[in-house]
């Protein structure tokens, strides 16, 4: 996505954002929209979740998804459009990694021409979130002392502690670039 505020000396016409997108055919391989759509009427709506069953919406958007899809594309015409939802990751292990509390947002292009619901899926991180991801995971990854790493390195006298900053640039609308600035590092030579 193209910038609009920006920081000074920052170019005005660089991202501000990183969208990782699932083409239609994608969507399609996976059968993500029928797939959404049949769990919506049908597993939500089931005996097996009674809350649910009770529920008025159950009901309607059971008895009457046709022409509830048919308003739908009517109303809202034949082009794909936007449902985007703010998610909101908490901090916490993934793996072996802890990561920080991130914010996303998913959206996801909707027709309801047929039952393939969900046409394109994208997920779009702020470069602060990226940032934010790639500093914590650097914290974790690198040992106090790189000797640890590789044995080749067991010569030097002293703990090899590795510092840097991490930073992002974009040389282009499409291309992020990771940058490591204020790179340091102390190598006690043998004598």
């Amino acid at each position: 996505s193209r910038g609009g505020a920006s920081a000074p000396g920052m170019d005005v016409e660089s991202p501000e954002a990183v969208i990782l997108e699932w083409r239609p055919e994608v969507v399609e391989n996976f059968n993500l929209g029928r797939l959404c759509a049949a769990y919506l009427v049908e597993e939500s709506c089931t005996w097996w979740r009674p809350w649910n069953f009770l529920h008025p919406a159950c009901w309607l958007l059971r008895c009457f998804e046709k022409p509830l899809c048919r308003y739908l594309c009517g109303a809202l015409g034949e082009e794909d459009f936007p449902l985007v939802i703010p998610v909101s990751l908490a901090e916490g292990l993934n793996g072996q990694v802890w990561l920080p509390e991130s914010r996303l947002i998913v959206i996801l292009w909707l027709q309801f021409r047929d039952r393939r619901w969900i046409r394109r899926t994208q997920v779009v991180a702020v470069d602060g979130t990226i940032d934010e991801i790639a500093n914590a995971v650097k914290c974790q990854t690198f040992p106090p002392d790189l000797r640890e790493l590789d044995p080749r390195l067991a010569d030097f006298t002293e703990p090899i502690a590795v510092d840097f900053k991490i930073g992002l640039s974009w040389s282009s609308p499409s291309r992020l670039n990771l940058q490591l600035n204020d790179l340091s590092l102390r190598l006690g030579l043998p004598q």
